[in-house]
């Protein structure tokens, strides 16, 4: 029987990157990773591909297609899910070599402004083999050590050498505590109302996703005239669920475009503005581009109710007041499920008129492996929804649930806040709170 045997050629390859390959293998298998079905397989395979000669391939076109599953047609400047991706892939390595892979002695690294990985040595004997942008770094610091000179112990120069040097040092630390002063933030912000419970959201060590809704999917089920699912919802992503309907242009338009409403946007940016905000940690995402491991390991903020952003179907089982569509009223309400004395058992959501009622929720919840939190921004129309967001950006009428749940000191501390107020022409009008809720 004859077996095939690698030619002498792959061989070479292989052992030529054993060490890279050890170390992909490592990181992969770490803590940051291994519950990442999605980044791990993006990692693996720009890896691969980067270290068997194709690593000019790797572009965001090409990624999008081989590694999320895009058709050869897809347009990169309307679907972003590459540079979403690629952006939370270089945090998590950076948090990799931040704990577990402190002792590692080369740095796997993918340079902003491509997908095509770099292996930096870091042990002393290969650092004149490091890359650009690595000797750069030396070259910066350089800057500041400036050339040795050799002065003559006594005389007049080393005097004046050490009088001009010690005036540049002072002049270069003056400069620099100009700058951490500019950087600080102001005492106001820490001792903010919320500011603790933004900085739980906000995280130097966890990836923050602020998900805007789905508004096409909602004008889709108007249009078919029946409630999809979620599981309905990821078929959607290539656009492919079968509609059987006459107009199937508009149909598939709705299932194939990405529309969101104003109110989400504008409540993503002022998130976004947040002091407590880490740049660098913070993703903005349509709901079609999310992932189910986004909600088992990252915190996540989800727009819109399960009409429009399906993924909080997820947690909709495990709240107090549920988003529940009334069929017969073509309207929503607030169902309560255990009502308190002077509390109202459904709470009905009306449809009709410039200015009628409506009903919002916030909720915060554990994500799905308990490892970080879902806040959830919830309305029965987007007047709901904005008064979801105007209360957690500038009421402090959370304040007390949130210390109550936050007094836990558990992964799996929650709250609900049920809202009420009316829709005058899509916007919100004056904001009651109607109930709360918190539990450990």
């Amino acid at each position: 029987m004859n077996t095939a045997t690698p030619s002498p050629v792959q061989v070479e390859v292989e052992a030529e990157h054993a060490d890279e390959r050890a170390l992909l293998e490592r990181v992969l298998a770490s803590r940051h990773f291994v519950k990442s079905g999605l980044l791990s397989r993006f990692l693996r395979y720009i890896c691969e591909r980067s270290l068997t000669g194709g690593g000019n391939a790797l572009t965001e076109h090409h990624i999008g297609v081989h590694v999320f599953g895009r058709p050869e047609g897809y347009d990169c400047s309307a679907d972003n899910i590459v540079r979403n991706y690629a952006r939370q892939l270089r945090n998590r390595l950076e948090d990799y070599y931040r704990w577990e892979g402190q002792s590692e002695l080369l740095r796997l690294e993918v340079p902003r402004g491509g997908y095509k990985p770099i292996f930096l040595p870091l042990t002393l004997d290969s650092i004149s083999s490091m890359p650009s942008s690595a000797r750069a770094a030396e070259d910066h610091a350089a800057l500041f050590t400036g050339p040795s000179i050799a002065i003559k112990p006594g005389s007049r120069s080393q005097t004046w050498a050490v009088v001009v040097l010690s005036a540049v040092i002072i002049a270069l630390l003056g400069v620099v505590l100009a700058l951490l002063r500019s950087r600080v933030r102001p005492v106001a912000v820490v001792s903010s109302p919320m500011h603790a419970f933004w900085a739980s959201i906000f995280r130097a060590d966890r990836d923050t996703i602020i998900v805007t809704a789905d508004s096409g999917f909602g004008t889709l089920q108007d249009v078919l005239g029946r409630r999809l699912s979620l599981a309905d919802y990821t078929s959607l992503q290539l656009g492919n669920l079968s509609l059987a309907f006459p107009e199937k242009y508009v149909t598939n338009d709705l299932a194939s475009q990405r529309y969101t409403s104003m109110t989400d946007l504008e409540t993503a940016v002022a998130l976004s503005h947040l002091p407590q905000v880490v740049p660098s940690r913070l993703t903005i995402r349509f709901a079609r581009d999310l992932r189910m491991e986004d909600l088992k390991d990252d915190n996540v903020i989800l727009l819109g109710s399960a009409y429009t952003n399906p993924w909080a179907e997820l947690f909709e089982k495990n709240l107090a007041f549920e988003l529940v569509e009334d069929a017969g009223a073509h309207s929503w309400k607030v169902v309560n499920r255990y009502p308190r004395p002077g509390e109202a058992t459904f709470y009905q959501g009306e449809r009709d008129g410039a200015s009628h009622k409506t009903y919002a929720r916030i909720a915060w919840v554990p994500n799905l492996d308990h490892t970080g939190h879902i806040l959830m921004l919830q309305g029965l129309d987007m007047a709901g929804t904005q008064a979801a967001a105007q209360t957690l950006l500038h009421s402090t009428a959370l304040m007390d649930v949130w210390r109550q749940s936050n007094g836990c000191n558990t992964a799996d501390a929650s709250f609900e806040v049920l809202l009420g107020t009316t829709s005058i022409s899509s916007n919100a009008g004056t904001i009651h709170v109607l109930a709360t809720r918190h539990s450990c």
